[in-house]
């Protein structure tokens, strides 16, 4: 079973099995029917004929097995050599497991023994700290999520078909055909996997029970996911994907539209993350740690993949706060940038520690060949 079967209920990520039916070409590497291997079977029996000889004096003697394909940059009839040329000649989940170990390769995720505080590290450079309010925070907040319920009527058809990766909304604004935009998606769900397991890491260091924890008023529409609600995984998630895909449009082009389509990239987020209230399965300040946190997450996936050349790290701390956030609810500030520039989001409790620098991707990682294609997806006629 894979770890994503833990997201929000995300069933469609119940496997990545499921992968093979994402293939770019007509066969994903599953197995074939009964009859199709019965069927190869008999033909070969019929038309291949008799084995190899080795008898040197048997004319079919000169006939010996050999590599047949050229791979990368090899001499012809030689066995491949490492770089990542060779990702073009790997299934889509394999792909993806490599480029998710590129993006784990020095990642740490720690936290304070009385789950006040927890870390995410890069070898020794600190990406994020989130800190945990106290249990009278969520109280107050509690009711803040049950003030939300009355937008459940009207919300409940966004609310069900966001339960798994947003992919229809994210394609609403930016035109993510599969068909148009393959690597750029594959680009997203290896983001979305590799941010999956820092945001589980996190709430198991800082547990926080859900709000039908703390009032039996909130009565949530769905059934509450068995895990921990802090941060939240939709608005870590839908955040991530919005910097993630602003990152990478900037750098591809310099159309005057990419300032609107960020904006709604970022609106699109808060709305999902806004529905997890709704819907009475998240607290606000839920939705504002993973705002925060997935910020942070798309900065460091798009240096680790070349699109960037440095991380901001961040810090969110939503119990040492003048007026307290307790009673409000997640209300991010997102401010257009003209070209040149980047748009930001403004967050009560979020601060940007520092510029941290990372190794430059290796000439052979999986996940700058698959940023080049996605790349390759918005700046040229083809890819």
């Amino acid at each position: 079973m894979s770890r994503n079967d833990s997201w929000d209920n995300w069933d469609s990520w119940d496997s990545w099995d499921s992968w093979d039916s994402w293939s770019h070409g007509s066969h994903g590497g599953g197995g074939p029917s009964g009859a199709v291997a019965d069927g190869l079977t008999r033909s070969r029996e019929g038309h291949v004929g008799l084995p190899y000889r080795t008898d040197p004096t048997s004319a079919a003697s000169a006939i010996k097995p050999a590599l047949i394909r050229r791979w990368n940059n090899t001499t012809a009839g030689e066995l491949p050599v490492v770089g990542r040329q060779l990702m073009s000649r790997i299934g889509t989940g394999t792909r993806l497991q490599l480029c998710e170990a590129d993006l784990q390769r020095g990642v740490d995720v720690s936290g304070a023994s009385d789950a006040s505080q927890a870390t995410v590290k890069i070898g020794s450079s600190t990406l994020f700290t989130l800190s945990r309010p106290t249990r009278s925070f969520f109280e107050a907040q509690a009711m803040r999520v049950e003030s939300w319920a009355a937008l459940r009527a009207e919300r409940a058809p966004e609310i069900l078909t966001q339960l798994g990766p947003q992919f229809d909304s994210w394609s609403a604004v930016a035109n993510l055909t599969p068909a148009v935009t393959p690597y750029t998606r594959e680009l997203i769900m290896v983001a979305m996997s590799f941010t999956s397991s820092v945001v589980q890491q996190l709430k198991y260091r800082l547990p926080v029970p859900r709000p039908a924890d703390f009032s039996p008023r909130i009565q949530p529409m769905i059934e509450a996911p068995a895990f921990f609600a802090y941060p939240s995984g939709h608005a870590t998630q839908s955040f991530m994907v919005a910097r993630l895909l602003s990152l990478l449009l900037r750098a591809a082009s310099q159309s005057p539209g990419l300032q609107e389509l960020e904006v709604q990239l970022y609106r699109q987020a808060e709305r999902i993350a806004t529905n997890r209230v709704v819907a009475g399965l998240h607290f606000p300040i839920d939705s504002a740690a993973g705002c925060a946190l997935g910020l942070a997450l798309a900065d460091y996936i798009a240096q680790r993949a070349g699109i960037t050349n440095t991380t901001n790290a961040r810090q969110f701390d939503p119990g040492n706060q003048t007026p307290a956030l307790d009673n409000t609810d997640f209300e991010p500030r997102i401010n257009p940038a003209p070209l040149g520039t980047q748009l930001t989001v403004e967050l009560t409790g979020m601060t940007s520690i520092k510029t941290v620098n990372l190794p430059v991707p290796a000439l052979d990682s999986a996940l700058l060949w698959l940023q080049q294609r996605a790349l390759c997806e918005w700046n040229t006629a083809g890819y």
